[in-house]
C-alpha cells in the first residue's frame, strides 16, 4: 500500500486518485465542519459549490443551509462553516447543504477515487481504521486556499499518517510529500493549537474572531466517526 499527499486541489491530475481511498482534508475549516455536524446528529450533509445550487436543494431536503465565502458567512444562510456553530439542538436529525470557498470544490474533485471520506485532527484514528478496510492505496487531498498549500491541511495530513503509523499491522510505503508532510507534523505536534493560529488561514481566522474555530479543529481524536461520500453524493457516517 502506497500513501501520498497532494498539496493542493489545482495539483490533482490525471489519474492521481483512481481506484484509490481518497480522504479530504480541509482542517481550517470544511472537514471539521462536516465531522462536527455528523457527530452532533445531522442526517446527511451534501456538499454543492456554488451558492444557486445550496438554495436549490433547500427545499428538497428541509435543509440547514451553511456555508462562507472567504471566511464569511454566506448572506441569508443559516450558518457558516464553523465546527463551533454545529451544536446538536440545531443540526440533530436536520440535513445540511454546504457550500464553501474551497472545501466543497475538494470534494467534488476527490469523486474520481473510489472511496472518499472526511478527515482532519477530530477523527484521524478512525479515519485511518476505515481508510485501511478499503485495502487500496491511499491519497490524502489537501483543499489549500486559493490555489496555494496551507500549512495547517498539511499538519492535518501528517497526523492522519501518524495516526497509519500507530494503528497499521501491515507495511506501506509513503510517497516523498507523505513524508514530508509526516516530519513537519511531528515537530509540531506537542503545539499544534499555536502552529495552526499561525498559519495564514489561522491568522485570517483571528482576526474576524473566529479563534474558538481554530482551538476547536485542532482537538485530536475527539470523535470516533469517519464520513463519507455515498453514490448520490451525500456525506454521512461509515
Amino acid at each position: 500500500m502506497m500513501i501520498d499527499v497532494i498539496p493542493t486541489v489545482d495539483e490533482v491530475k490525471g489519474d492521481d486518485l483512481f481506484q484509490k481511498t481518497v480522504i479530504v482534508v480541509d482542517v481550517l475549516r470544511t472537514s471539521s465542519t462536516i465531522i462536527t455536524a455528523l457527530a452532533n446528529g445531522s442526517g446527511f450533509i451534501h456538499p454543492v459549490e456554488t451558492i444557486g445550487q445550496a438554495k436549490s436543494f433547500k427545499d428538497k431536503y428541509k435543509a440547514l443551509l451553511a456555508g462562507e465565502r472567504y471566511y464569511k458567512k454566506i448572506h441569508g444562510f443559516d450558518l457558516g462553516n464553523s465546527p463551533v456553530e454545529c451544536k446538536k439542538e440545531i443540526i440533530n436529525n436536520k440535513a445540511i447543504v454546504l457550500s464553501t470557498t474551497n472545501g466543497t470544490r475538494t470534494i467534488s474533485k476527490a469523486l474520481k477515487g473510489e472511496k472518499v471520506l472526511i478527515g482532519g485532527f477530530l477523527n484521524g484514528q478512525e479515519c485511518m481504521k476505515q481508510a485501511l478496510l478499503n485495502k487500496r492505496d491511499i491519497v490524502i487531498l489537501c483543499a489549500g486556499d486559493k490555489s496555494k498549500f496551507s500549512l495547517e491541511d498539511g499538519l492535518a495530513a501528517g497526523f492522519l499518517i501518524d495516526q497509519i503509523k500507530k494503528i497499521s499491522s501491515e507495511p506501506f510505503k509513503m510517497t516523498d510529500m507523505a513524508n514530508a508532510m509526516f516530519g513537519v507534523y511531528k515537530y509540531y505536534e506537542d503545539h499544534l493549537i499555536n502552529i495552526l493560529s499561525e498559519t495564514e488561514s489561522g491568522k485570517k481566522l483571528i482576526s474576524l474572531g473566529f479563534e474558538e474555530d481554530i482551538i476547536f479543529s485542532g482537538q485530536t481524536n475527539l470523535y470516533s466517526i469517519c464520513p463519507f461520500v455515498d453514490q448520490d453524493q451525500k456525506i454521512m457516517i461509515l
